[in-house]
């Protein structure tokens, strides 16, 4: 059986990337638009190759791509700034300069910012994933992925193999068993692919269903 898949985005160019940012002296976010990346790819891409990042004073330059690392996750779960720099050692200026280095937005001097549940809760509600609802936000994946599992935006789990391929034979789609079960096609299709069933192709003909003994 012949499937076609999408072609993965091509890998974001690292040498160009440190360049820019350790010759050029471009920040995150104007490398970004510069490669057609976001600003987190390119962040990403900095912290895998371990490029000091570049602070506005003699201190900041001293401080580690892993420190970073580390402190830009606790500021974007919304740790309390005076938690940050206990923990890593650094100061609150120093804190303010990474994150803003990174090209995400600085919350207000004083507390802990608080991530709003009812844009969460809207996001989540138009199909967005976690991951983009934390980038649309500018807090951590995990945290995100908490306040929607609170607010009810777990996805069920889908039934066994065995029950995914009768539901098939008898439905003889992909789309009509995803619409039996509740959720994406993709989702379904996956799962059956996982399981060893062959699923319909595009001209909706299916040469076999076979479950494989795993």
């Amino acid at each position: 059986m012949s499937t076609s898949t999408s072609a993965p985005q091509d890998p974001i160019d690292t040498a160009l990337v440190v360049r820019l940012y350790t010759v050029d002296q471009l920040t995150v976010r104007q490398i970004a638009a510069r490669v057609g990346r976001s600003h987190t790819a390119v962040h990403r891409a900095l912290i895998r190759t371990g490029t000091p990042r570049r602070g506005r004073g003699s201190a900041d330059r001293r401080i580690s791509a892993q420190v970073c690392e580390r402190v830009l996750a606790s500021y974007l779960n919304g740790d309390p700034m005076a938690d940050i720099c206990a923990a890593q050692q650094v100061s609150a200026q120093s804190v303010r300069n990474i994150v803003a280095d990174a090209g995400y937005e600085l919350r207000a001097i004083g507390g802990r910012r608080q991530l709003d549940l009812e844009q969460v809760d809207e996001l989540a509600g138009q199909g967005w994933p976690p991951a983009a609802v934390a980038m649309l936000t500018g807090f951590s994946e995990g945290h995100v992925r908490r306040q929607m599992r609170q607010l009810g935006y777990v996805r069920p789990a889908l039934p066994e193999g065995p029950v995914l391929a009768g539901l098939l034979a008898e439905h003889g789609s992909v789309r009509a068993v995803a619409r039996e079960v509740g959720c994406s096609a993709r989702r379904i299709k996956g799962a059956l692919e996982r399981a060893g069933v062959d699923v319909p192709t595009r001209q909706g003909r299916r040469s076999h269903i076979e479950l494989v003994d795993s």
